[in-house]
C-alpha cells in the first residue's frame, strides 16, 4: 500500500479546517503550528530507533542507558549521545529514527486504533509533502499528479483520497492525515522524528495505553523544535 494505490485529488479545500486551526507563525515551533487546535486531547508516539538486526529500540530505553529524562518535549539527540545516535552509555548502537513516518508495524497498530474513532473509516483525506522524493523520481516516466496543492505554513502537500486503511505501509508518509469526519487528525512532520494525533480523550488514552507504541501526552504548546529538550540538553 502506499500513495500509488489511491485516488490523487485536487479537492484542497477539505484541508482549509486545518489551516484556521493552526497556530499562526513564521516558522514551526510549536505542536500547534502542524496540528489544529479544537481536539479534546493529543499524542504524541515516538519513532523507533533502528537498533540491530531489525530491532526497534524505544526512546526510552536510549534514555535509561544515558541516564536522561523522559518528558513531553523530549528530543532523541539529546538522550541519544552526540554521534548520530550512538548511546553514550552501556547501550548498543543505535540509528536515528526515522523523520516524518511511522514504522510499518507502528502504522498497523494506529490504523486499526483510528478505524474504531470514526464513522467514515472509508473516506480518508491523505497528504504527503511535494517534496517528498518518490513524487519526482528521476530517468522515469514522472506520475500524474493534480496540479493544486494543500497550502500550509512552511509546506505543500498532494492530496489523495482513500481509506483509513490506506495509511499502511507507505515508503514516504502519509505526512497529515484526516477522515471525512475530522474526528481526528494525525501528523508526521517531515523533519520530525514522530507522529502527533489529536483526537477523543478515548482515542488518545488507548494510543497512551497501547503496550506496543512509544506514546507521550502532548499539548499544543510543546515544541518540536530540535532545540524543544530543556531538561536533557547540556
Amino acid at each position: 500500500m502506499g500513495w500509488r494505490d489511491l485516488s490523487p485529488s485536487e479537492g484542497v479545500g477539505e484541508a482549509d479546517w486545518i489551516r484556521r486551526g493552526l497556530h499562526q507563525a513564521l516558522l514551526l515551533h510549536d505542536l500547534g503550528t502542524v496540528i489544529p487546535q479544537g481536539f479534546d486531547a493529543y499524542a504524541r508516539i515516538l519513532h523507533p530507533a533502528p537498533g540491530a538486526f531489525g530491532a526497534e529500540v524505544r526512546w526510552s530505553e536510549v534514555a535509561a542507558w544515558n541516564e536522561k529524562t523522559v518528558h513531553a518535549e523530549m528530543q532523541f539527540h539529546a538522550i541519544g549521545g552526540p554521534w548520530n545516535g550512538m548511546p553514550q552509555g552501556m547501550g548498543p548502537r543505535v540509528g536515528q529514527p526515522s523523520a516524518g513516518r511511522l514504522s510499518d508495524r507502528q502504522a498497523r497498530i494506529l490504523v486499526d486504533l483510528l478505524e474504531k474513532h470514526t464513522a467514515t473509516r472509508d473516506s480518508c483525506w491523505l497528504c504527503l509533502w511535494d517534496g517528498q522524493g518518490s513524487l519526482h523520481p528521476s530517468g522515469t516516466e514522472p506520475p500524474v499528479l493534480p496540479k493544486n496543492r494543500v497550502k500550509l505554513p512552511d509546506r505543500d502537500y498532494v492530496l489523495f483520497n482513500g481509506s483509513v486503511a490506506g495509511a499502511r505501509g507507505w515508503a514516504e508518509g502519509p505526512n497529515l492525515w484526516w477522515p471525512n469526519d475530522r474526528a481526528w487528525c494525525v501528523v508526521s512532520e517531515v523533519h520530525v522524528p514522530c507522529t502527533y494525533v489529536g483526537g477523543t480523550g478515548a482515542l488518545i488514552e488507548r494510543i497512551l495505553a497501547h503496550s506496543e507504541l512509544e506514546a507521550l501526552p502532548a499539548k499544543l504548546s510543546d515544541g518540536i523544535t530540535i532545540d524543544s529538550d530543556r531538561i536533557n540538553s547540556p
